[in-house]
């Protein structure tokens, strides 16, 4: 089984994502704080970390994760302007980017595209 990591500061929309990821097979973890992410990060096949945080931004927490899990995927998550997250992939180091919908059946068909099938 494939593990996804989500770090985002809205627990609703992380929930939601976490329920749709699980429904299709995959196992996820979540959490709101970027302290908890080195033990999470280490079974993960994918990391998606909402760009808006209040404690870090997500350009600050990536390149410390990339740093830790070279090679790891490491992908920006956001509901953000598209033209905001795409700068933000550039600067942070993101592996790439995950556009956040309100439709999840659209984040798990991006999820299969970058890890494959759980």
């Amino acid at each position: 089984m494939k593990t996804i990591v989500i770090i985002d500061d809205s627990v609703a929309l992380m929930m939601a994502a976490k329920d749709a990821l699980e429904k299709t097979g995959y196992q996820v973890f979540t959490t709101t704080k970027a302290d908890e992410l080195s033990v999470l990060c280490k079974q993960a096949d994918l990391v998606l970390v909402d760009l808006n945080m209040p404690d870090k931004s997500g350009k600050e927490i990536i390149p410390a994760l990339k740093a830790e899990f070279p090679g790891k995927k490491i992908y920006l998550w956001s509901s953000e302007l598209i033209f905001n997250v795409y700068k933000a992939k550039d600067e942070s180091g993101a592996d790439g980017m995950v556009v956040r919908k309100g439709d999840n059946g659209y984040l798990t068909k991006q999820v299969r595209i970058l890890i494959g099938p759980p």
